[in-house]
């Protein structure tokens, strides 16, 4: 098993360059923890807990998944969240639809409410827009979208305007 120390990493320099919140706090503990005041000899951990506004047992994991797993124990476990109201069993379904809406021919374009309205209608499950928006991120779905055609386009006009508009005078 690997053996993790406190002085073989600057953390100070690791906390600068931390992307996650958690992790960047976390640097922080370590960084109390390592060096103290004067810069020699480390803080105790009520001193590490109170300077930086954290309890004694947070810095206490903190200690104990660094030295167990190193760097790595300084990540947020994965999060399993809550599941989807709606079944996993009618998310391509449901793709199917909102793609077949977006490239008909009547214009296409679907609001979060117009999505959750779906959803209430053919599955019985109701979902607020913002469920929605979480909803289709998990299916890895953008929910701000253009509208492919506008209902009543007529495109013989539009080649027209764009002739007799940009002609040089």
């Amino acid at each position: 098993m690997a053996s993790y120390r406190l002085e073989d990493y600057d953390f100070v320099s690791l906390s600068k360059h931390a992307k996650k919140r958690r992790v960047h706090e976390r640097l922080l503990i370590l960084v109390h923890v390592k060096t103290g005041k004067t810069g020699k000899t480390g803080k105790t951990l009520t001193q590490a807990a109170d300077a930086l506004f954290v309890g004694k047992p947070v810095v206490k994991r903190c200690l104990k998944n660094f030295f167990s797993k190193g760097l790595k124990g300084l990540e947020d476990k994965p999060r399993s969240g809550r599941p989807t109201r709606l079944a996993a069993a009618h998310h391509k379904d449901l793709i199917t639809l909102i793609e077949a809406s977006y490239t008909s021919a009547s214009g296409g374009r679907l609001t979060g409410q117009d999505i959750a309205d779906l959803i209430e209608e053919k599955w019985q499950v109701r979902y607020t827009v913002n469920g929605v928006y979480e909803l289709l991120k998990s299916l890895k779905m953008s929910w701000v979208s253009s509208r492919s055609r506008h209902p009543k386009q007529n495109q013989q006009q539009q080649e027209t305007f764009k002739k007799t508009s940009y002609q040089k005078h």
